[in-house]
């Protein structure tokens, strides 16, 4: 089991990204797109964690106060792992809220002498992961994307494990977004 903390998003933001999934793996050879109930932003991976450390955690979310806002996702990109195809995503223009979330957040972790991802961040949705796609039919799907809004009202401490077949996200803790 491995644990992230992400933002959610309701169920018509979900069904939003989740046709773009849809569109991309239309025009992929392949691509294995993120079912509608496993959509999030992720904030901080935090990998495996001891009872102890999943308690700080815990106490870290249930203690942030952070008003609802709303992010503008404008472009797609993607990272290319070390193995198998592209990991495709839509990603939100530069918005303050997210990066003082973003900020708060690692400060915390890192206070509670927990183990923090120190990659960049790169606020991201992940639509489809091992894509496999030609540079043209990419090119379509991106000249075909359109820029959405989302509200974001909640966030959440996931876990996230492998249960027949499949990768599932419980939400651990989730507080609202006032």
């Amino acid at each position: 089991m491995h644990y992230f903390i992400a933002l959610d998003f309701d169920e018509e933001s979900c069904e939003t990204i989740h046709s773009y999934a849809a569109l991309l793996k239309s025009q992929a050879k392949k691509a294995r797109c993120v079912r509608k109930p496993q959509i999030h932003l992720t904030l901080s991976f935090l990998g495996k964690l001891e009872n102890n450390e999943l308690n700080k955690v815990k106490r870290i979310v249930k203690g942030i106060e952070q008003s609802d806002f709303v992010l503008e996702f404008n472009h797609v990109s993607f990272f290319e792992p070390r193995k198998g195809g592209v990991i495709v995503w839509v990603g939100p223009t530069e918005n303050t809220a997210l990066k003082h979330l973003h900020a708060y957040l690692t400060k915390a972790l890192k206070n509670a002498n927990l183990t923090v991802d120190d990659r960049p961040f790169i606020p991201h949705v992940t639509l489809a992961r091992d894509v496999r796609i030609s540079q043209e039919r990419f090119l379509d799907f991106k000249n075909s994307f359109k820029p959405f809004t989302l509200s974001v009202n909640s966030m959440s401490l996931v876990c996230s494990s492998f249960k027949e077949g499949q990768v599932t996200h419980t939400p651990v803790v989730r507080i609202p977004l006032k």
